[in-house]
């Protein structure tokens, strides 16, 4: 008995290190509310278990049962994943899943996901290729040699999204969700029968956004100047998010546009229709910008800082988040005011020196 357990106590030690690691991510699982992260720890979680059970081979074997055991089973595991696969709970688990892979692709134009009727552009299509922008390496159109493109239909309950990534006309990969409609109360999905070169809005308000660089060419390097513009079509409060490229350097946030409220501009009646700057900005630290997002809203919350995210209130930018953390905080916030809204997105790519 004695040589028996000398000859399987390499695999107890093992087995007890991955059932403190799977218990401890259990542990993280149940705690976490971000259910971007939550879905990523359930995926990291799976391959764990199936390592497990291949260490748990050799004491069964001899009929010896004392090592750590996991807290919960993979079964329940497994169904919670493919639960959260099938009907993901939030638009960032649903970008996640349909952009799995695609880290070491490079060079990566997202297209404005349309309806399946009518090649149209809604409210919906227009945040979710910056949830899908976030999670992929980015490049302007000129410049991609891959080419995400998704469209999707209405079927009530849910909108089916299908995407496939493309390179020279061949599909490199492809994916296809459901999306609850619940998720899209604040925001529209509907066509509205307007063409990709139009803005789209929320109601009648719509945005315009532009940078203008003030070094030749189209790439920011850290320390060139760039001016802001925005139009819109009525008075409104706007804001700016600014995120870095997927893996580069900078940190993630909202520009400091001045005034009393930092963050938060008003465009008045007087500038109705006309390109209007927000500011002039240094490309670097902290915001070194691949990807700006306005957003614009007629009746901002009473307490403005309910815009932004708990850890953006200070400092108005953090380097402890992800992109697609911070621009999914930002656009589910937003989503859930009451407000007439809309929003536009400028993608630049970015280099240091």
């Amino acid at each position: 008995a004695v040589s028996c357990i000398e000859n399987i106590e390499p695999y107890i030690k093992k087995l007890n290190t991955l059932a403190l690691s799977i218990n401890n991510m259990i542990i993280n699982i149940s705690n976490n509310k971000n259910m971007s992260l939550k879905f990523d720890l359930l995926e990291n979680l799976l391959p764990l278990y199936d390592e497990y059970y291949l260490y748990k081979i050799v004491p069964d074997l001899f009929h010896y049962e004392e090592y750590d055991k996991p807290a919960v089973s993979k079964e329940n595991i497994m169904n919670e994943y493919l639960q959260m696969s099938g009907l993901p709970p939030d638009l960032n688990v649903a970008a996640d899943i349909l952009t799995k892979g695609f880290g070491n692709i490079k060079n990566v134009y997202v297209d404005i996901p349309l309806t399946a009727v009518g090649d149209e552009i809604t409210d919906f299509g227009l945040f979710f290729q910056n949830l899908l922008e976030m999670r992929i390496h980015y490049a302007p159109k000129e410049r991609a040699n891959h080419f995400l493109r998704c469209s999707y239909g209405d079927f009530s309950e849910y909108l089916l999204m299908e995407c496939a990534l493309t390179n020279g006309g061949s599909i490199v990969k492809a994916g296809v969700i459901k999306i609850p409609t619940n998720l899209l109360k604040h925001l529209n999905y509907k066509p509205k029968r307007q063409t990709k070169n139009k803005a789209i809005g929320r109601g009648e308000l719509s945005a315009n956004l532009q940078i203008s660089l003030e070094s030749a060419g189209k790439v920011i390097k850290d320390g060139d100047y760039f001016t802001l513009l925005v139009k819109l079509n009525k008075p409104a409060y706007v804001y700016l998010g600014a995120y870095p490229l997927s893996g580069g350097s900078g940190a993630s946030g909202v520009f400091n546009l001045g005034g009393k409220d930092r963050f938060l501009k008003y465009i008045g009646e007087s500038s109705i229709n006309k390109w209007v700057s927000l500011g002039r900005f240094r490309s670097g630290f902290p915001l070194s910008v691949s990807s700006i997002h306005l957003f614009a809203l007629t009746e901002p919350p009473g307490d403005i800082l309910l815009l932004l995210p708990q850890y953006l209130r200070e400092k108005l930018y953090t380097i402890e988040k992800s992109p697609k953390d911070v621009s999914g905080d930002l656009i589910s916030i937003f989503n859930a005011t009451d407000s007439e809204k809309t929003s536009a997105v400028v993608n630049n790519f970015t280099a240091t020196q």
